[in-house]
């Protein structure tokens, strides 16, 4: 019985320990795709100032312009 609860035990933390390496590995791809998005989502707001500041240069309105591009 002692041999058997041994095993039992071994299979079980090889488990757990597989079950942590995994979720250590999704919780990096997690981190790594919202600060890839949060990334992106500065650049967004810098492209649309930038359409703006153009926008005015050309007396255009950057409503029309956002609209177009839609």
């Amino acid at each position: 019985i002692r041999s058997e609860l041994y095993e039992l035990n071994a299979r079980r933390k090889r488990s757990q320990m597989q079950a942590g390496e995994e979720l250590t590995s999704l919780g990096q791809g997690w981190v790594e795709l919202v600060t890839k998005n949060a990334g992106m989502e500065i650049a967004i707001d810098a492209l649309e100032k930038e359409i703006k500041t153009i926008a005015k240069r050309l007396k255009v309105d950057p409503g029309l312009v956002e609209k177009e591009s839609k």
